[in-house]
């Protein structure tokens, strides 16, 4: 495991919930900054995300810890003037704010941009919405399956029109809009070390999503007119996805006609006066439909081992089509640290995080699975000042709470059910 330090010194308030606000918080302690998340007595809803849909009851949380570790946990009440009070201690000591309020929820608790900044000209106030902060649609609940997947046109971009559009992963906008946050965060960062002055940031899933897909919305336009989902007549030859004899898709994704095509050919046994004959052909479109069904019954010949080294010999670009289940199995993530084994003691289960994807020379770092809800409370609060007197009272009127108390709940376990999974 590395320790980056890169961020060491910065201070992260993070108040955010669900998990683009989290990612975000989550990648800026994985750089070195103390990052203090604040959750109420039930929890934060991700920590039982895993048990909800899933099924897992045994107390792991590996979706949780993703993004939520490299945090410390406090419990507090922020919607009492006491916590709301505790937030404040901890903000005018911070150098960034993390939170996911819409601009009249945000100005309810005078934590909208404006107020934060007056007080704390030096913060950095970092803000995850559903859809942006100006035209019709700010101010509006977005989620990452309505404003990052069906209003980009994602989720009726790859299917035949006739299907319908499919169901979205849990985190597939969440986990981008919150690490394009976190770079904007630390860009905002060098300017206010730079300059004493804060910044607002902001990054809305809806927004995520139109970067991601740039190429198909870009293109959809006039004079353009590019058109998804695109039947296979209008992909390249050497840009199609193939079937081996045992049923295993396989993507081939080549445009250099002249280059790649003659060694493919030859690969795959074709004669020479086909190859000559073919040459003369281009990469183009519609597809030669008669060459594009010799290609597709040669391929079936054999198994993807077999054509797996060959095309790595013809350094032809290729790669096994997987589901998730092989992805997190598979040697060549395991290879390149895209996955860290993390053993649950509680549980005796092993499992496997996905690293975030940007390495340093320091060597891939690791994600320290999330402390329960109020584990830092009693520190933390010390930190701030809190004498014993003033923390046993907060405790008792339910303004804070820490691990262990029975009204403090990670939601991830119920006793009921015991460790099984």
């Amino acid at each position: 495991m590395a320790k980056l330090n890169f961020l060491e010194g910065m201070r992260v308030v993070d108040l955010s919930t669900f998990v683009a606000g989290p990612t975000c918080a989550k990648l800026l302690g994985e750089y070195g900054a103390e990052v203090i998340r604040i959750e109420p007595h039930i929890g934060d809803s991700v920590r039982y995300v895993a048990r909800q849909l899933i099924g897992v009851r045994n107390g792991d949380n590996p979706f949780y810890d993703t993004v939520n570790g490299n945090k410390r946990q406090i419990c507090v009440e922020t919607r009492t003037p006491e916590g709301l009070e505790i937030l404040h201690r901890l903000l005018a000591k911070a150098d960034v704010f993390v939170c996911n309020m819409r601009k009249e929820q945000a100005q309810r608790s005078g934590l909208d941009w404006e107020s934060i900044h007056a007080k704390y000209p030096r913060i950095i106030y970092a803000n995850v919405t559903g859809y942006g902060t100006h035209g019709p649609f700010a101010g509006r609940a977005g989620f990452d399956n309505t404003a990052f997947y069906s209003r980009t046109g994602l989720n009726c971009a790859t299917l035949p029109k006739e299907q319908p559009p499919t169901e979205a992963y849990t985190g597939i906008g969440d986990i981008p809009t919150g690490t394009y946050l976190a770079m904007g965060v630390i860009a905002a960062y060098v300017k206010a070390l730079r300059t004493g002055e804060g910044e607002f940031v902001t990054a809305s899933l809806y927004g995520a999503g139109m970067w991601s897909e740039v190429f198909p919305v870009t293109f959809a336009q006039e004079p353009y007119n590019d058109v998804y989902p695109k039947p296979r007549s209008a992909r390249l030859l050497l840009t199609q996805n193939y079937q081996d004899c045992d049923g295993r898709w396989f993507t081939l994704n080549t445009g250099n006609w002249e280059k790649d095509w003659p060694k493919l050919a030859r690969g795959l046994g074709f004669d020479e006066a086909l190859v000559r004959k073919t040459d003369q052909l281009n990469n183009a479109l519609p597809v030669h439909e008669d060459l594009y069904q010799m290609v597709r019954q040669a391929f079936l010949q054999k198994p993807y081992s077999h054509w797996d080294p060959l095309l790595i010999d013809l350094d032809i670009s290729h790669d096994l089509c997987q589901t998730f289940r092989e992805v997190i199995t598979d040697e060549v993530a395991i290879g390149a640290d895209l996955l860290q084994p993390v053993h649950y003691e509680h549980s005796g289960t092993d499992v496997r995080l996905v690293r975030s994807p940007v390495q340093f020379g320091a060597g891939p770092s690791d994600t320290q699975p999330a402390r329960p809800v109020g584990a830092d409370t009693l520190a933390v609060l010390r930190e701030c000042g809190y004498t014993e007197q003033d923390i046993a009272r907060l405790r008792e009127h339910k303004v804070i709470g820490m691990a262990g108390d029975p009204d403090v709940h990670d939601r991830t376990w119920d006793s009921k059910f015991g460790k099984g999974t």
